[in-house]
Formats: structure tokens, sequence, C-alpha cells
């Protein structure tokens, strides 16, 4: 799966009109862990709360049908999303709509996906209605580094950000490899300089030369836009 396919070239000119002041803006795909889960009821009623206390709940003479419904209303289900981002899972609120599948098989879902720290997650037995739902999504993204912190945004240029990370969580791709990529892209090019999200070059051989560039490795890439340097 290549980082470059899914963050348009058009869609990270408007992220760089958004921030023209920026350090580093990295685009990519990550994978987007949805998951709904059993939890205790965070508000349960009264009663809910007297049979939970009760040492004999069949001795204080309710029938056992209306004990076990009391019993179910003390469990809700409720959904959660986490971004894993290369150093990171990041919880953020449940996305609206969903995106495409993760691609590729899935052979373990991390821990914490499993057990956010803001509820108590019912452990899961034989009861269906314990039992956790997982889907892992692909979803396009762009980072982008103001000061400290890394904010993270849906790559459509959306305003508000999904998650906001520190910077040392994101890896910056070396100067080697900003020159391989503009061998690997540009026609002709003479010295390159990486600066604040944009790469300065002396010697374009066109106007049709790609506007930005990918470097690095990995799922997330940083990228740079491409300027003669008169």
């Amino acid at each position: 799966m290549s980082p470059a396919g899914f963050v348009s070239d058009q869609v990270l000119s408007a992220f760089h009109q958004r921030f023209p002041v920026r350090q580093h803006m990295w685009a990519g795909c990550v994978k987007l862990w949805r998951v709904e889960l059993a939890i205790r009821n965070p508000s349960p009623s009264l009663l809910s709360e007297w049979l939970g206390r009760a040492t004999n709940p069949t001795a204080i003479g309710l029938p056992a049908n209306v004990i076990a419904l009391i019993r179910n209303e003390s469990t809700i289900r409720r959904s959660f999303a986490v971004l894993e981002l290369p150093a990171s899972l990041t919880a953020i609120p449940v996305p609206s709509r969903p995106f495409d599948l993760w691609p590729k098989p899935i052979a373990d879902v991390p821990p914490s996906v499993l057990r956010p720290t803001s509820v108590e997650v019912v452990p899961f037995a034989s009861d269906w209605r314990t039992a956790p739902l997982v889907r892992v999504e692909a979803v396009p993204v762009v980072a982008v580094q103001l000061g400290d912190t890394v904010e993270v945004h849906l790559g459509n240029a959306e305003p508000s950000a999904l998650a906001t990370v520190a910077a040392e969580q994101l890896q910056r791709a070396s100067q080697d490899e900003w020159v391989a990529a503009a061998r690997e892209h540009l026609t002709a090019i003479g010295d390159v300089r990486f600066e604040n999200g944009v790469l300065w070059t002396n010697n374009l051989n066109s106007s049709a030369e790609p506007a930005w560039l990918r470097a690095g490795k990995g799922q997330m890439r940083e990228v740079g836009i491409v300027v003669l340097e008169q």
C-alpha cells in the first residue's frame, strides 16, 4: 500500500495554504480501529445498583426474568475509535462515516483497543452480548507539525483535527531521503534543501514537474512542496 496514492497534491496544497508557517508535514494512510464493546452502564438505575449490592438477589422476591432484565440494564454497548499512528495508538471521537476496509489481513488486535481506559469493559464470556466487534479501516490523513505538537487531520482538508500528538511520534525524512526523492521524481535538479515544509531546488526542468514530493519510509511519509530557488 503506497501512502502517495491516498492524499492528492490538491489536498496537500490546501493544507499548505492553511498552514503556511509549519515545521513539517506528513501524509499517508493509517489504520482506524473501530470497535464496539460491552461496558458497565456509567448511569445505572437505582434498582440496578440495589440488585448489584444484594448478596442473594433471588431472595429478594423478584421473578428470575425480572432480575435478568435488571442485570442486562447494567451492561450497555458503546462504540470507540482508535487511530494507529506510526508510534502510538490514539483514541479519537468515533467518525460519523465509515472508511474503506484495511486491505491486508489483521493478525492481532492491540490490547489497548479492547480496553479503553475511560470505561469499565465487561469481559467476554459465553454471552454473545459481551462479544467485541472490531472493524479496521484505512484512513487517509495529513499531519502538520506546529511547534512541539502535530495535528492529525483527515486527508480531505476538514477543519478540525482528529488528534494532536507529540512531534517526536512522527519520523522526519533525512536530507539524503529528500535528495533521493528529488532525483527519482524530478527530471532535472541541482542543489536540494528542505526547510519548513518547502523543498528548495535551483534547477527545475519545466512547470510540469510535480508540485509535491514524498520522502521517507512507512505508511506516513514526509511531504514537501517543490519551489524553484532564484
